[in-house]
């Protein structure tokens, strides 16, 4: 006996909502990869942050001058200057 399957119109409906689903699914594998690379750039960010500490400890070997240190009015109102330590 030999059976003829004709196709429906739902199956065909059927097919084209889960094409859709799976184009959702590959946007949703780009937003991870752009989850990825937004995770580099906060590393780079970190590195940077990192070179101005250092650029931070080099310039505290510059002399003290008054514009760095100063002076300031003490509690009974008198103007006090800063002094280097030596």
């Amino acid at each position: 006996m030999l059976q003829v399957i004709v196709p429906r119109k739902e199956s065909r409906r059927q097919k084209i909502v889960g094409a859709g689903l799976g184009i959702v699914g590959d946007l949703g594998t780009v937003g991870a990869g752009l989850g990825i690379v937004g995770a580099g750039l906060g590393t780079v960010g970190a590195g940077l942050g990192t070179v101005g500490a250092g650029l931070g400890t080099n310039a505290s070997f510059l002399p003290i001058t008054e514009q760095q240190n100063p002076p300031y009015l003490t509690d009974n109102g008198t103007i006090k200057s800063v002094r280097p330590h030596q």
